[in-house]
């Protein structure tokens, strides 16, 4: 019996059906690459929206406070919380 089915080629994408894996299906785009599925995965170089460009490649780096004549424990905890969730989405390097 013939397949219905083509050979899945290299940067094949599709959009995942909640009918097939509804464990996968949320809206997700899987594309094939060097032999396997890669299911979730955007890659580019910035994201826009209504044509503002709003996260772009990685920052460096920014270094928490420290030293200074003056310490303000609540502002050091506060500015060391945004550099926490910055570097845990990614938009500053660890």
């Amino acid at each position: 019996m013939k397949s219905r089915f083509s050979a899945a080629n290299s940067r094949l994408r599709t959009s995942l059906a909640e009918h097939r894996r509804p464990e996968t299906a949320n809206g997700s785009t899987a594309i094939y690459h060097d032999g396997a599925w890669e299911i979730g995965t955007l890659k580019g170089s910035q994201l826009m929206v209504d044509g503002v460009k709003v996260v772009g490649s990685r920052g460096a780096a920014i270094a928490a406070p420290a030293a200074g004549t003056t310490i303000d424990s609540e502002a050091r905890s506060a500015i060391g919380e945004i550099l926490a969730a910055l570097r845990l989405h990614g938009l500053i390097a660890m």
